[in-house]
Order: structure tokens, then sequence, then C-alpha cells
């Protein structure tokens, strides 16, 4: 009976494991990561024997407990034993403990280990970036062409509009960082032939802004300045729009705000009609360094999207054609993305 207590205690133990390393509200990320992998992952019947071997090996441990008779086993080898490890057994015994809980508690240590071992769960959303470009039309909505851009923007091509996201200091990413921020502005400088960064035009934009309004930090979200795209030309960028998607607040933590959201894609999705821009890069704001829940935020973002599109295209030309790329950087980002994508505009 203690035996069962025992495996029924593990496998609660395994469960909370398990819910701790992927949390509650990726567990349908997790079944969709594990769908995707059927499809793609070459090595699916190695690691399906992985899974067999482990339920394998906990079962025969379970039986051997029950049905073999270690007692009798335990004393004829015991004289072989290292004398620190027969004085344990014998304290053991001493003290009331059977052979069955000592060996259910090994297995239960075992079956622990075995878990870590063979039981690969998904990387999270705060792990694993992805940087090899993947773009996926999604759906079409009136003539707008919806897609994915699953991987890093130094792979962009022929997307005429970048949006970046800023804080609300305006203080563009440094060149080594792995944002969105950090890579166009070091996509759009100049430099020599050793790499020495000669000519930072961005950033000039940005500082001749705040110059103009005599204003260096704090500035409001939504906050929208257009920019010329310098060396982004070469990837077919026409225009770079710096959004300010992000405030960093007194306590150091970084946050965003819906309505401010909606302002931003409102005036990129007006400023590729007014410009006959046919294509636009929008990131999924706040899933970097805000580090909010990817699920509200791209489900929030798809919603404005949506509201922008019916009161803009209301009064643009019938013969209108936009493709708008949602980038996301991580797989079970992507894979809600389009779910919640087809939800939306279907």
């Amino acid at each position: 009976m203690l035996t069962y207590c025992i495996v029924s205690a593990t496998s609660i133990i395994v469960l909370c494991i398990i819910l701790y390393k992927i949390k509650p509200k990726y567990i349908y990320y997790s079944f969709l990561y594990y769908k995707k992998k059927i499809t793609q992952d070459k090595n699916l019947s190695s690691r399906c024997i992985q899974y067999v071997a482990t339920i394998f090996l906990f079962t025969v441990l379970y039986f051997f407990i029950d049905y073999v008779p270690f007692p009798d086993f335990i004393g004829k080898i015991m004289p072989l034993l290292p004398d620190y490890i027969s004085a344990l057994l014998v304290s053991l015994k001493g003290k009331g403990a059977s052979i069955t809980l000592i060996l259910a508690l090994i297995e239960l240590v075992i079956l622990i280990f075995l878990f870590f071992i063979f039981m690969k769960t998904p990387t999270s959303p705060k792990n694993k970036i992805v940087n090899e470009l993947s773009l996926d039309k999604i759906i079409n909505y009136k003539n707008v062409n919806i897609f994915s851009f699953f991987g890093s923007i130094e792979d962009i091509s022929n997307i005429q509009v970048i949006v970046t996201s800023e804080n609300s200091d305006l203080e563009l990413a440094s060149f080594s960082s792995t944002s969105i921020s950090g890579r166009v502005r070091n996509m759009a400088s100049s430099k020599d032939d050793v790499g020495n960064v000669i000519s930072d035009p961005l950033y000039e934009n940005i500082y001749i802004f705040k110059s103009k309004h005599n204003k260096y930090n704090d500035f409001n979200l939504g906050t929208c300045i257009p920019s010329q795209p310098f060396k982004l030309q070469n990837h077919g960028v026409k225009c770079v729009i710096h959004a300010v998607a992000i405030k960093k607040n007194n306590d150091n933590t970084i946050s965003c705000d819906s309505s401010a959201i909606r302002k931003i894609i409102s005036y990129s999705i007006g400023k590729c009609i007014n410009n006959s821009f046919e294509s636009i890069f929008i990131p999924i704001f706040g899933i970097g360094s805000a580090q909010q829940d990817p699920t509200y935020l791209i489900n929030d973002q798809l919603e404005s999207i949506k509201s922008v599109l019916d009161c803009e295209l209301m009064n643009a030309p019938s013969t209108l054609s936009m493709n708008i790329y949602l980038g996301v950087y991580r797989e079970l980002d992507c894979l809600f993305l389009k779910k919640s994508a087809i939800k939306t505009f279907r």
C-alpha cells in the first residue's frame, strides 16, 4: 500500500515539474509544438523510443518491487556489500523501514532522473530565439495579406516599411543588440572596410527630432517618427518608423499600452496608404523586453490591426493591395500568431 502511495506522489511531482517548466498557459502551445515536430523531426522515431523506454523501465522497477523476493535476496548479498551500505540497510530495518519502502524510494529517485534525461519539453518563449527567417502567408483580409515574419529582421528583403519598437526615452538599442531597434540601426549605418561604423543616420535623425522639440526623454506612448532607410535601401526598404511602444518605469520595469499600440498601427498603415507603400513589417510589441503575456499581446494587436484596416480601407481605393508582416522570433509565439490571426480575420 505504501508503494502505491509513493508511486502516486511521484506522478504528482512529475506533473508539477512539467507545469513549472512550460507554464499552464503554454500547455496548448506545447501541443502545437509537438504537432509540428511530428511532420518535421526526422529523429521522431528515436524520440518515441526514449519515451517508451522510460515507461518500460518504470514498469519493470514497479513489478520488480512487488513480485521479486527482495528480503531473501538482500539477505544473501548482504555479506558481499560494503560495510557502510550494510550498516545503512540494517539501520533502516532496525527503524522499522521495510525493504519495499526502501526500494520504492529508490524507484522515485530513478524515475525523476529518467524524466530529466528523456522527457524533453519544448522551450518556453523565454528561451530559444530563432534567427533563421520563415515567411508564411496566414490569411487574406480585404485585399490585405497577413503574413508571419518568423526570424531575424536582418534577413528582410523587399518589405518597404519597417516599424521598430522603441522605449519612451527614444534611446535606440545598441549596434550589438539582438532587438529589432538595434539590428535596424546597425543595418542602416555606414561602415568602413573593416566594419567600423562611420555614420549612424537613424540615431542622428532621432537626435534632430529631440532637439527640434526640445525634449529628450519621457515621450508619450504611441509617438511615431518616420525616417529615411539609408543603407536599408539595399534590402528594398523605403521607410523606417520609430514607434514608442514601451515605457520605462521608475522601478526599472517596462510596460506597454493597448491604445498606444493601436495608435502606432493606425499611423503606420496610414503612412503606407498615403505613400502607396505595398508592404510593411510590424513587430508584435511587448513580447521582447516588456516580458508580457504573448497570448494577450498577440490577440490584442491582431484586433487593433483589424479595427484599423476596417477604418482605413473604407476610404482607400478599391485597387489597394498591401502585405502586412507580423514579426515574432520564438516558435511558440509564431504558432499562436497563426492560429489567432485565422480566428480574428476569417
